[in-house]
């Protein structure tokens, strides 16, 4: 197994496991969000529509969320 380890800085000395929880989830959401609107988009205009980088980046959140997910 590997770990990946996505770091950000938070103000909040006193930031609870619920609240690092919380913004895992938000993480997670929006990644799953930003994979929906490509998807979206290439599904009604086709992939002559998106860039390469939109491209690689929904194929590698699919992984991320199947991976988060097992």
């Amino acid at each position: 197994m590997s770990k990946m380890t996505v770091t950000f800085e938070v103000h909040n000395e006193d930031l609870t496991s619920e609240r690092r929880l919380e913004y895992r989830q938000a993480m997670i959401d929006a990644m799953s969000q930003y994979q929906d609107g490509v998807l979206e988009t290439i599904a009604r205009l086709g992939t002559d529509n998106v860039t390469a980088d939109e491209l690689l980046n929904v194929e590698l959140i699919d992984k991320m969320l199947e991976d988060c997910n097992r």
